[in-house]
């Protein structure tokens, strides 16, 4: 039993005389005053990062709006190039009758439920979308085909809830003889699309896809983003194609810009659709509140959100040096301090 305290007395004057001789960073970085330092700085880290974090996240919320119960009400239509003269119906299939024009494009207007959105269909076509605005009330252009046009409009709530439709108008449009090469009658020429309602805040690109039915290329087209913006492109075919457009502010035309397809074919065949661009401030985005994460109250922490990229690697070299000072330490305390018998057989 002596000897075996002689050894624990021997061990604990062997850690003292270790701890005595050793050098000035190990003593700095080993004291127990700097490992508990050591220890603040990671907590500190850690709560700088996860609040770093969550302040790159953006939670998008959908609430559905109120579902919408009364149709789109048309009250008006007027041919674009059309003086003042009345229009005329005349007798169509089914008994019924059709207004009569003379114009391929028209301008339609009416009223419409609020916080809403409408889709017009032409004889099942997609023929283009606008915002209910104002007092609320609608403005939209929309081309005709030739002979009779059945135009239906179905109105949305802002979270896509389709409404009730409205009833059809029928529109006679009565074309001059149709353009022809070689004798043979031109295919119809149209733009369309899968319209969807969606949105970008300013300084993002606003994609949209358009489709182009005819088979006369090429295809000279101008597109009018409502921010006084215009692009030119030539399709040499009828394939589906993508324009892109970043726009500078937000809002636009009552929250919205109204943007404008024309196109001509190689036949002279003009083409028009008119859909729209909703475009919110960098901050106009739907965001769910969130608790803060830890740390986030103190303005120091919320400041070194770019320094993390720097401030984990040093604290992670500077946590290897303390465990490998620790390690070295412990080796050489078990050397000096195992029987001496041992100590000659492993060397």
């Amino acid at each position: 039993m002596a000897k075996t305290k002689r050894q624990i007395k021997l061990s604990k004057h062997q850690k003292r005389r270790i701890r005595a001789q050793r050098p000035l960073h190990r003593k700095f970085f080993l004291h127990p005053i700097s490992v508990f330092l050591l220890l603040c700085v990671g907590v500190l880290l850690i709560g700088a990062t996860l609040n770093a974090t969550a302040a790159q996240i953006t939670v998008n919320a959908k609430v559905a709006a109120a579902p919408i119960t009364e149709p789109v009400d048309i009250l008006s239509i007027q041919p674009i190039l059309s003086d003042s003269t009345p229009l005329t119906t005349i007798p169509v299939s089914g008994g019924q009758e059709a207004i009569k024009v003379d114009q391929p494009q028209i301008v339609l207007r009416g009223v419409c439920p609020k916080n809403s959105y409408i889709k017009f269909y032409n004889n099942g076509l997609f023929a283009g979308a606008t915002m209910c605005i104002g007092d609320p009330i609608f403005k939209i252009e929309i081309r005709l085909q030739p002979g009779l046009n059945s135009i239906i409009a179905q109105v949305y709530s802002l979270t896509d809830q389709a409404g009730p439709k409205s009833i059809p108008l029928l529109i006679y449009y009565q074309t001059s003889p149709s353009l022809s090469v070689a004798g043979q009658k031109l295919a119809p020429f149209y733009i369309t699309s899968e319209f969807r309602f969606h949105g970008v805040r300013k300084g993002e690109p606003f994609d949209w896809p358009f489709e182009i039915i005819g088979q006369n290329p090429p295809y000279n087209l101008e597109i009018s983003w409502g921010d006084k913006q215009h692009t030119r492109i030539v399709r040499p075919d009828s394939k589906n194609f993508t324009v892109s457009h970043v726009y500078a502010k937000p809002g636009g035309y009552n929250g919205y810009y109204p943007i404008k397809v024309r196109g001509v074919d190689a036949a002279g065949q003009a083409a028009f659709l008119q859909v729209m661009a909703v475009v919110a401030s960098p901050t106009g985005v739907a965001v769910t509140s969130v608790e803060p994460p830890l740390f986030s109250n103190f303005p120091v922490i919320r400041t070194v959100g770019h320094w993390l990229k720097v401030a984990w690697p040093a604290y992670g070299i500077v946590m290897l040096m303390v465990v490998s000072f620790w390690l070295g330490e412990r080796q050489e305390y078990l050397r000096l301090t195992m029987p001496k018998a041992l100590r000659r057989r492993l060397s």
